[in-house]
């Protein structure tokens, strides 16, 4: 499965607030460069531009929500199923 790509995998809590420090934060709990890292979430701003404020590099934006900054390289995606095509293409 596409899993195996991935070193590992974290899900954050929705509860909780997802900001640059938050991502920033993340990262360093887990260990991971920001370079390295892919975040995938649904809300443009808190999950996406967030993360690329944080120094992320590769982001998907799930279910077609328009991202808010157009510069940077978003993969969008419908579904979370649609992540592992798109990958395995790029």
């Amino acid at each position: 499965g596409f899993l195996e790509l991935f070193d590992g995998v974290v899900c954050t809590p929705v509860h909780l607030p997802k900001d640059i420090e938050a991502w920033e934060n993340a990262m360093i709990k887990e260990d991971v460069d920001p370079r390295q890292a892919l975040v995938v979430g649904d809300n443009p701003v808190s999950d996406i531009e967030s993360a690329l404020g944080a120094g992320v590099k590769m982001t998907a934006l799930v279910g077609g929500k328009e991202p808010v900054c157009r510069q940077r390289e978003i993969v969008e995606i419908e579904t979370i199923a649609d992540l592992a095509e798109s990958l395995l293409n790029n």
